[in-house]
């Protein structure tokens, strides 16, 4: 289980990066992506890679809202894992499910 913001997804996006797309040490947007530190502008990111699509958080999978942070629950995402994305409204609605309150 794994908070996912936009702040998040920023700091993997060198090792992301680095695995699906790095074809030598001489990578120009790897190194700018290090560059940028432990903590990097998720701006300065996308404008390195040219897209938001690196450090955008996914919407939720329960009620397809885009927020500002999901919960990625199971598997890290991959093409046959079983990973989902909850908001923090479905999060609460699916505790209701199990604590549901007392009359």
């Amino acid at each position: 289980m794994e908070l996912v913001t936009r702040q998040t997804r920023a700091r993997k996006a060198a090792e992301r990066w680095k695995i699906q797309y790095l074809s030598g040490e001489n990578d120009v947007r790897y190194n700018k992506l290090l560059s940028l530190g432990d903590n990097p502008n998720p701006d300065d990111v996308d404008s390195i890679i040219g897209t938001t699509s690196w450090t955008s958080v996914p919407q939720c999978n329960e009620c397809g809202a885009h927020t500002d942070m999901v919960i990625m629950i199971g598997e890290e995402l991959g093409h046959d894992s079983y990973t989902a994305h909850v908001c923090c409204r479905c999060l609460v609605r699916a505790l209701a499910l199990i604590w549901p309150k007392e009359d």
